[in-house]
């Protein structure tokens, strides 16, 4: 669930290109999201994500759930909770387009 929320927010930001551990990479480098926040979306979210849906069955842990809400609530912070500033990011790396151009 959280590995959903990540995708699509960065999706619904722009980010359409490759897959997620590139979409990731790419909000990171547009300096959306900073190189721990990248970091911790890759290991406690996107992984965790991938090993529930590809691997065999195994139990998540409290602590693994709690990790991923926890960071994929400040990944939603990072976009949403500054929006001016992320959005003018956004135009200006091609992302999202200007609306209402000066």
């Amino acid at each position: 669930m959280f590995r959903s929320v990540l995708e699509k927010v960065l999706k619904s930001n722009g980010y359409t290109d490759g897959k997620l551990h590139q979409k990731i990479d790419a909000a990171a480098k547009d300096g959306v999201l900073t190189e721990v926040r990248k970091k911790r979306a890759h290991e406690e979210i996107r992984v965790l994500g991938n090993e529930v849906v590809h691997d065999d069955w195994r139990q998540v842990t409290d602590e693994e759930v709690e990790m991923a809400h926890g960071y994929a609530q400040r990944v939603l912070e990072d976009f949403y909770d500054d929006r001016e500033t992320v959005e003018g990011i956004l135009k200006a790396k091609g992302k999202i387009i200007d609306e209402n151009p000066s």
